[in-house]
């Protein structure tokens, strides 16, 4: 885990040091954001800064090759500071390019999936929005779909692993997301909710509210590892469980940011002092090949 130091910053300080090039990350507990900070690098001088605008807090750092902000946000879509809110505001202070959401989600089948499993989305299902009916209810949510560019990153990687504490390996899996402002803790709503979204992988609560703010203005992705499987057992080994879904959820997000390549066409390039180390091992590369190949 990192031991950086905070220190406090003005707002004009991302401009004079990042320009466009950074990613924007979010989180929406406590817990995620603990476990966040603790892979991230200082951008310079071992700290990483703190920001505030208006009612947010912005933390700029490194993670792997690229400079990043962090936000957090409150937990789901409808509260004063949940996510569509947060990332709202984040979108106008900051502009960015890239939203990437990171932290922990329930699995929607325990016999095929496992704590620490990542969930990777390519398309997020709202499930709140429906007409509900003397006799039934009718699903009115349509898919929202992240980032063609941002999962094609994570289908096209075959080599990523993870060690998990009962000595498994994690599993990644891209696919359909629910979405919503409940807290499901209840076998027999998440098995209704399956019912409706057949599917579903799992589901979380703020993924609506980053589709919302951010589609057509950043390209996102969210990324959660599984910590329960909302079956009326979310708080047993919860503490344990939940540090070891957002461990892995960091984990997997690093097939994007251990990556010089991975936002070709995105516009972000990695933090300058990668930038010089990358370019220093390729005219080694360069120099091995003529004496020692030509």
């Amino acid at each position: 885990m990192s031991s950086i130091a905070y220190a406090d910053a003005p707002f004009d300080f991302i401009q004079s040091n990042l320009s466009s090039h950074f990613v924007l990350l979010v989180t929406a507990t406590a817990t995620e954001t603990k476990h966040l900070h603790g892979q991230l690098t200082a951008i310079q001088k071992d700290l990483i800064y703190k920001i505030h605008k208006g009612s947010l807090t912005y933390f700029i750092g490194k993670l792997g090759l690229y400079n990043i902000i962090h936000v957090q946000c409150g937990m789901g879509t409808s509260s004063r500071d949940a996510s569509i809110v947060t990332i709202k505001d984040a979108i106008n202070d900051l502009k960015p390019k890239v939203i990437v959401m990171v932290g922990i989600a329930f699995g929607t089948n325990k016999k095929e999936q496992q704590i620490g499993d990542v969930l990777v989305s390519e398309v997020i299902l709202p499930y709140e929005f429906k007409r509900v009916g003397e006799k039934y209810d009718i699903q009115r949510s349509g898919h929202a779909y992240a980032s063609q560019i941002l999962v094609n990153r994570f289908k096209s990687n075959f080599d990523w692993e993870y060690n998990l504490p009962n000595g498994k390996k994690a599993d990644l899996k891209v696919g359909d997301i629910l979405s919503g402002d409940k807290l499901i803790d209840n076998k027999s709503f998440r098995d209704n909710l399956v019912k409706s979204f057949p599917t579903a992988k799992g589901g979380e609560m703020e993924g609506a509210g980053l589709f919302s703010a951010a589609n057509s203005k950043a390209e996102w992705i969210l990324i959660k590892g599984i910590c329960d499987f909302a079956d009326g057992r979310k708080s047993t080994n919860k503490k344990e469980n939940q540090a070891i879904a957002i461990e892995a959820a960091i984990s997997a997000s690093m097939i994007l940011f251990n990556s010089p390549y991975a936002f070709d066409g995105i516009g972000i390039e990695v933090a300058q002092n990668d930038k010089k180390k990358n370019q220093l091992k390729l005219v080694t590369l360069k120099i091995f090949y003529l004496i020692y190949i030509v």
